[in-house]
C-alpha cells in the first residue's frame, strides 16, 4: 500500500489528517492487517486516484 501511495505523491500526513488518527497509525496499517482503518485508508486511496486493483495484482 505504502508503494501506491508514493506514486501518487500522497504524504502519510494527509492521509492520517483524512483518517482522523496520527501519521504513526498510517505506518502501521501500511505495514501491517489494522483491519477497522484499512477500509477507510483503502477509501482514501481511492479518492486520490489509486487504482485499488493495482495493489492486489
Amino acid at each position: 500500500m505504502k508503494s501506491e501511495r508514493m506514486k501518487f505523491n500522497i504524504k502519510t500526513k494527509d492521509i492520517a489528517d483524512y483518517l482522523n488518527v496520527h501519521p504513526s497509525v498510517v505506518s502501521y496499517m501500511e505495514k501491517t492487517a489494522y483491519k477497522n482503518s484499512r477500509f477507510r485508508y483503502l477509501k482514501y486511496l481511492r479518492t486520490k486516484g489509486v487504482d485499488l486493483n493495482e495493489l492486489f495484482e
